[in-house]
């Protein structure tokens, strides 16, 4: 199980290896999707919480071994989304992920590897969302081999995250009813902590879940990555059991928004932060130098 991985090889380690992508405001990373790696290099799409014209919506972030990684740049054909806060790959459909906006709505997105550009294939808007959604992580995993969606409303302490998940159809449509927790916070604790910055299932059904904290556009921040409990889909709706939190990762240097889980030989976890000013970092327990 991908929980015992995780304590025994990046609980101790918090504050070396992080690696900055590129500085600025603009350059943070908001969500992330594996698109392929190796032992010797790995690249993920990856979205950024712009909002202005002109800004990058999407970048591929590349990784190789013995170098600093970088982005390249990814046109976004037609209008771009705004304030993008979350991203997973689709299983079993390479080029296929799913978007999330902060105020919605989620897109099934089609990226090119060879020419590095998107198109919105649909969206639509999440179901019971609260009145004023500010959205961030969300996930896709197969399970009881039915298509399972989760996605994360934020909060912002002393205000509760909500956790909700469902069953998809083949269109990746929500389908059947929908689970909806409050998922409890180890830490930060905060005031203006959001309970919820990114969240993926890894193929056990654990659900794993980034908190983060920061002070303003120049830090400090904070971050805890914790699995939450698991998620069952043998009937609908889905089953979330919530767990006592574990503490798997934490920071005290970086605000973590994105990150994505990697499975087999070769695999681990990275994590991208955003970082306001201080721009985009990231971590991996399976660097590639």
């Amino acid at each position: 199980m991908l929980t015992a991985f995780l304590v025994a090889s990046i609980a101790p380690v918090q504050a070396t290896g992080w690696k900055l992508v590129q500085s600025g405001i603009l350059s943070g990373l908001s969500g992330m999707a594996l698109i392929q790696a190796s032992e010797d290099s790995a690249s993920y799409l990856v979205v950024h919480d712009n909002k202005k014209v002109g800004e990058a919506r999407a970048s591929v972030l590349q990784m190789k071994r013995g170098k600093a990684p970088e982005y390249l740049p990814v046109t976004w054909e037609g209008s771009p989304p705004v304030d993008l806060e979350g991203l997973t790959a689709i299983p079993g459909k390479p080029g296929l992920y799913m978007a999330l906006a902060s105020a919605g709505p989620a897109m099934v997105i089609e990226f090119n590897g060879v020419t590095r550009n998107i198109v919105i294939q649909s969206s639509y808007n999440l179901p019971s969302l609260p009145a004023k959604p500010n959205l961030e992580g969300i996930s896709i995993q197969m399970l009881d081999d039915k298509m399972i969606m989760a996605w994360g409303h934020r909060g912002e302490l002393p205000e509760l995250n909500t956790f909700f998940a469902c069953a998809i159809d083949a269109k990746y449509l929500p389908t059947g009813g929908v689970t909806t927790a409050s998922l409890a916070i180890p830490w930060p604790t905060a005031a203006g902590t959001r309970g919820i910055s990114d969240l993926k299932i890894d193929a056990s059904g654990t659900v794993f879940v980034s908190s983060a904290a920061d002070a303003g556009n120049d830090g400090p921040f904070q971050s805890v990555l914790y699995a939450a409990g698991t998620l069952s889909a043998e009937a609908d709706p889905v089953k979330f059991r919530a767990s006592t939190p574990s503490r798997l990762f934490w920071t005290d240097q970086h605000k973590i928004e994105a990150f994505d889980l990697l499975p087999g030989r070769t695999g681990g976890i990275i994590f991208g932060t955003d970082d306001e000013n201080l721009g985009g970092s990231v971590w991996s327990n399976f660097w590639p130098d």
